[in-house]
């Protein structure tokens, strides 16, 4: 299909904090897991009401795969790449760690990896979704 774009929908009402979706990425993923870094998250919950009549919700995110990436554009060598399918990507080997796309994503959504010495974030799970499965957070 052409201009085919890939998306995660989240219901975040069903969301409850188990951060089931955080620990299936780092492993699908090879994440550090006693690191701090994440490619996904929960965002902090809101609590909401007055007593007895209290709620809370949690925001899951990652990565948005912005369409008009300004990670993209502030990169000096090229490393932040868009495939055509829309999912925002970074070649390691082309990232020198000057660290231009963390401060430039609205999301927060990179982090400088010290094993690859390179900075990382969402893939949207390629090696998944490109064999027809969903990415590991879903």
């Amino acid at each position: 299909m052409k201009n085919k774009r890939f998306a995660i929908v989240l219901d975040t009402r069903r969301c409850i904090d188990c951060k089931a979706c955080t620990v299936a990425c780092k492993a699908e993923n090879d994440v550090p897991l006693g690191s701090e870094n994440y490619r996904n998250w929960v965002g902090e919950e809101k609590l909401r009401g007055r007593y007895p009549n209290l709620g809370q919700s949690y925001t899951p995110s990652q990565c948005q795969h912005c369409g008009n990436a300004p990670c993209a554009h502030v990169c000096p060598t090229g490393a932040t790449e868009i495939n055509p399918d829309g999912i925002v990507h970074v070649v390691e080997e082309k990232c020198i760690g000057c660290k231009y796309c963390m401060t430039a994503c609205p999301y927060n959504a990179r982090y400088y990896n010290e094993e690859i010495e390179a900075v990382d974030k969402c893939t949207f799970c390629t090696q998944r979704v490109y064999t027809g499965r969903v990415p590991a957070c879903v």
